[in-house]
């Protein structure tokens, strides 16, 4: 198996790209139906005006998130394949729990300590489901 499939930085901005397209229609149908939800009980313009500043206002920011998660995922997971030259579920397992904890360590030790070992117990899953049906 050749482990030096598309050059890192392609890996990357393709992982950036689709985290933030799938993060940005994802949040915007949940900001849109919290928008619609959380106003005032006037009339349905007024509803869909609140349910589309709510999308303008916070879908972005989860896009960020979740590029940004991608980002570090990519980043450590490619680093991980290249210095081991295997891929496996342990690949994905620690790069889940480290891009997890690096974006939660400003929550705390007891968040993020939570968080990346959920990650890490998900991703790991979800690898080796994908390990299996490649």
């Amino acid at each position: 198996m050749n482990y030096r499939r598309k050059s890192f930085g392609d890996e990357i901005i393709t992982s950036v790209g689709a985290g933030f397209s799938v993060g940005l229609f994802a949040s915007s149908i949940m900001q849109f139906v919290e928008g619609v939800h959380n106003s005032p009980k006037n009339n349905t313009i007024s509803r869909l005006s609140w349910g589309s500043q709510a999308v303008r206002m916070n879908a972005p920011r989860y896009g960020g998130r979740i590029a940004a998660f991608c980002f570090l995922y990519s980043g450590v997971e490619n680093s991980l394949i290249y210095i081991r030259e295997k891929e496996d579920c342990w690949t994905r397992m620690v790069a889940g729990g480290a891009a997890m904890g690096c974006l939660n360590m400003r929550r705390g030790l007891e968040t993020a300590t939570i968080s990346v070992v959920v990650c890490a117990l998900v991703c790991g899953v979800l690898g080796q489901a994908r390990h299996k049906t490649s």
